[in-house]
């Protein structure tokens, strides 16, 4: 289903170029018609109806229309007067077609997910305690997917999500109201995961953290189900890799049931190595009073590990996949490109759960 839309504009070399960027980039998603006068927009209204009305801000249009309908200003300049209801006229295609999404999402629940036949692959790494370096070692494999062209999705579920130090790019948008769409329930949530969503330079996809922290803190057990259930049904991703600190409540929970694979993430000190024999304890137990088979799903991965130096927590049931060494002092962006370009995690995600790699 695409959304129709309608736009009036004075400036006829603009209309065009904007017609041509939306027929371009987004012909499967909008259906767009353009005009340059305000009679021919009339008569196109008295006999079609579309979704969303763009117009420029210095026309007053005066039509009855349905309550549904939503008109969208095009200004020039932000302003704190114009921000309700106004979309910014210069700034990429991209983004304009994000603030339509936006407006739709709160008004329309028609617009379905696409029609693709594939199901998400849902990677988990949780992290067994502060410095582990699980967002590193996580964002190294979306690098190393979106490097061949899978669609790859990072989302950052951490209590004070970082995903900022490795993955950046442009839109106002963020967690915040993909959350307050799900709790409401009262707007689209496939436009607005679509509204929200941002695009590194790598090809990652993702979500800006929470404008409020405490926002992600809100989110629920069953919420993060239905965040998932959509993200899956939207179609899009082929995986979706999530990065948390793992805690024993609901959320982590519903994560070690619905991931395909899980991955604790830890390093050699003491302190992490008591962290995660507390942390496989808990599955353990929890696995047994839920009768689930959360322990099949779960490897480990030690972090700058240093060869003959610290602990190694042997476990029968939990596999240690790999050894990832320490790197001289750089960026978090820097050490997962170097790990993702040794294409470690990509060989143990697709081999036997009996193979074992060394970076």
């Amino acid at each position: 289903m695409k959304i129709r839309i309608a736009m009036l504009d004075w400036d006829k070399s603009y209309v065009q170029r904007f017609y041509d960027a939306i027929n371009k980039d987004y012909s499967n998603k909008l259906e767009i018609h353009a005009f340059t006068s305000e009679n021919s927009l009339l008569n196109f209204l008295n006999h079609n109806k579309i979704e969303v009305l763009l117009v420029n801000e210095n026309i007053n249009l005066n039509i009855e229309h349905d309550s549904k309908l939503i008109i969208l200003k095009l200004i020039e300049k932000n302003n704190i007067e114009n921000e309700l209801n106004s979309i910014l006229k210069y700034q990429r295609v991209s983004l304009i077609y994000k603030e339509i999404l936006n407006a739709y999402s709160q008004v329309y629940k028609g617009l379905s997910s696409n029609d693709k036949n594939y199901s998400s692959k849902i990677i988990s790494f949780m992290s067994s305690g502060t410095g582990s370096g699980t967002s590193t070692i996580a964002s190294s494999l979306a690098l190393n997917l979106a490097e061949k062209g899978i669609k790859t999705l990072f989302l950052d579920l951490q209590s004070f999500a970082t995903i900022n130090s490795i993955f950046n790019a442009e839109g106002k948008f963020s967690m915040s109201e993909i959350i307050f769409a799900i709790k409401s329930n009262k707007e689209n949530i496939y436009a607005r995961l679509e509204t929200a969503v941002k695009m590194d330079n790598s090809g990652v996809f993702f979500y800006d953290p929470c404008k409020n922290p405490l926002e992600r803190n809100e989110l629920k057990s069953d919420e993060l189900i239905k965040l998932l259930d959509s993200l899956n049904e939207s179609g899009i991703y082929e995986y979706i890799i999530v990065d948390i600190n793992y805690l024993v409540n609901e959320l982590c929970l519903s994560l070690l049931k619905y991931s395909d694979r899980v991955f604790l993430v830890a390093n050699t000190t003491e302190e992490s190595q008591i962290r995660l024999s507390s942390i496989i304890k808990s599955i353990q137990i929890i696995s047994k009073h839920n009768n689930e088979s959360y322990i099949d799903k779960i490897n480990i991965i030690y972090n700058k590990f240093i060869s003959g130096k610290g602990n190694i927590n042997q476990n029968k049931e939990f596999e240690t996949v790999c050894y990832i060494p320490k790197f001289s002092d750089t960026d978090n962006k820097s050490i997962a490109k170097e790990i993702s370009r040794s294409s470690i995690l990509e060989k143990f995600i697709f081999a036997e759960r009996e193979s074992r790699y060394d970076i």
